[in-house]
């Protein structure tokens, strides 16, 4: 008769011969906690005693050691690494220095370059006058303001022209584009925004202009000056716009008219100086290698839409016109 023996694992708690399943060590937890608290009980009897304050100071003590010292030890490397980097750096810098390729400068020539220059002028208001009390304390605007304006202007151009050292202005066009005084007439209360009335205004204005082109015309090397004048609103000398917002019975009718033959009759001894006093609203010229329209603006309608108060669409559409003129 044949037996079969089957080896069955039994319960690991010594005293207990339960079956246990495959790949488990204790027949239940109720087994598995009592063998944790028998091997718990012999670690305690092991122990002789509990450890004492000193002694557990003295261990603390050791582990802090222990962690200062791989602290101390991890810095050490760092600061190692660093220094490395600082003594690679030193030595790029020390190494021979391998200038760049000079670029090549085109040689230097003695002669000037030949340039045109243009100053534009208009809207000296002569005669205006503006409280400072009237603007918060911003600005104020008189004759005497003015006149320093003017000696500014000068100031400006001067050193301009001494900065660009090399070259040589030959050619010089002033186009004065109105408004170079205030009037009198423009509306009812215009009599108490004035200082002076607009005949003295227009001596005043003439003069200054003089005093400006006298002046520009001492430039070294300047050898031809144009001058061009045309009148704005302001130089009316009615209150109605009349033909093309200047004048009320023909386009001469303005002050700016008067001033541009007062410079003709101051300059006319001078053969570098041209003054053309234009009897039109508009003027042309070609200059500097270009042809230009100009006016003094008052003839622009800003109806056709405007941003920030400036009349794009109406500067384009006079532009336009224009622009058929030089054709």
């Amino acid at each position: 008769m044949a037996s079969i023996t089957t080896n069955i694992p039994e319960c690991s708690l010594g005293d207990c011969t339960m079956p246990v399943l495959p790949k488990r060590k204790y027949c239940s937890d109720e087994c598995r906690k009592n063998s944790a608290r028998r091997r718990y009980r012999k670690g305690e009897s092991k122990t002789l005693h509990d450890p004492t304050v000193e002694e557990r100071v003295e261990k603390e003590g050791e582990r802090l050691r222990q962690n200062e010292l791989k602290r101390t030890l991890t810095q050490l490397g760092r600061n190692a690494a660093k220094r490395e980097q600082y003594v690679d750096a030193i030595k790029s810098v020390l190494d021979p220095f391998e200038p760049s390729e000079v670029f090549p400068l085109p040689p230097f020539s003695d002669d000037p370059t030949e340039v045109d220059w243009a100053v534009c002028l208009s809207d000296w208001h002569v005669g205006q006058y503006t409280a400072i009390e009237t603007t918060d304390g911003m600005y104020e605007q008189t004759v005497a303001v003015t006149r320093l304006q003017v000696d500014k202007l000068l100031s400006a151009l001067t050193y301009i022209f001494h900065e660009s050292q090399g070259k040589r202005v030959r050619r010089l066009w002033i186009p004065i584009l109105g408004d170079i005084v205030e009037g009198d007439s423009m509306r009812p209360a215009q009599l108490r925004e004035i200082e002076i009335p607009v005949v003295k205004q227009t001596v005043e204005g003439a003069d200054l202009l003089a005093y400006f082109i006298r002046s520009v015309s001492q430039l070294p090397g300047l050898e031809e000056v144009y001058v061009d004048i045309i009148g704005g609103n302001h130089d009316r000398t009615t209150t109605k716009p009349g033909n093309a917002g200047l004048g009320e019975t023909d386009y001469v009718d303005t002050y700016a008219w008067l001033i541009g033959e007062m410079l003709k009759r101051a300059f006319s001894n001078d053969d570098r100086i041209e003054i053309n006093n234009h009897e039109s609203f508009f003027g042309v010229r070609k200059f500097g290698g270009l042809r230009h329209a100009f006016e003094h603006g008052a003839s622009i309608r800003g109806g056709g839409g405007s941003y920030g108060g400036i009349p794009f669409y109406g500067i384009v559409n006079a532009a336009q016109k224009y622009e058929s003129m030089l054709e």
